[in-house]
């Protein structure tokens, strides 16, 4: 799913959000799990967040798992954007 990440000051950064299995949730090597909220299309997305290599968010949206990158702070991949699921955000996820 191609969509956008919007940042509070209206910048849209691009970013690919491919369909995943169901995270296992397993403590395996020392995994840790978290919850946050993000928005997505406007509404308030619970996601799951692996606290020990915190790399990608897990969410359910129409019914099918994707994963997003949490940032991108390569500046060769264009702009830069942090969606940071603990605070209240400041970025959200737009796919139309």
């Amino acid at each position: 799913m191609r969509a956008f990440v919007v940042s509070h000051k209206g910048v849209k950064a691009p970013v690919n959000i491919p369909k995943c299995k169901k995270p296992k949730m397993s403590d395996h090597r020392g995994r840790t799990w978290d919850v946050g909220k993000i928005i997505i299309d406007g509404v308030k997305t619970e996601v799951l967040l692996d606290t020990t290599w915190g790399e990608y968010l897990y969410f359910v949206y129409n019914n099918a798992w994707h994963k997003v990158r949490m940032y991108n702070a390569n500046p060769f991949a264009g702009i830069r954007y942090d969606i940071d699921p603990f605070h209240e955000p400041d970025a959200q996820i737009v796919t139309k």
